[in-house]
């Protein structure tokens, strides 16, 4: 029972890690809802981001770019090329180096070439897989 907990507990957690960023100038009025397979742990994970415009509608973007990065000082930052697979969304492999808590940064071209970054805190990312989790995703 306590397993498919940690292993619910994970899916939720992978697949509600929303961000906004406080500052519109930077997001151009874009949302990332952020969806892992599988649930991030320390190794490489599928990173795919939906972007969405200010209406919800699905957000015609280029140049798409996902950045981690640990939030302190010391670690290198993991970045990875995101492909366009339609609809708004953006799919790349992104190794997570160490457990812990996670900045993934967003970023790219509208596509009438404004630049945007949208900011998503990832914290509590365990070891191994299916690992409990004692944080919960948060916006920043």
């Amino acid at each position: 029972m306590a397993s498919m907990l940690s292993t619910s507990s994970a899916a939720a957690l992978a697949l509600l890690c929303v961000a906004c960023s406080g500052r519109s100038d930077e997001t151009q009025g874009l949302s990332a809802v952020l969806a892992f397979e599988p649930a991030p742990h320390v190794g490489q994970v599928l990173c795919t981001v939906t972007l969405t415009d200010a209406a919800g509608s699905p957000a015609a973007c280029t140049a798409v770019v996902l950045e981690g990065n640990m939030n302190h000082a010391g670690m290198v930052p993991v970045f990875t090329a995101a492909h366009a697979t339609g609809n708004g969304q953006f799919a790349g492999h992104l190794e997570f180096t160490m457990g812990g808590d996670w900045l993934i940064f967003t970023r790219g071209r509208t596509d009438d070439g404004r630049a945007f970054e949208v900011v998503t805190e990832l914290p509590g990312v365990p070891n191994r897989l299916n690992a409990p989790s004692t944080d919960e995703a948060s916006d920043r």
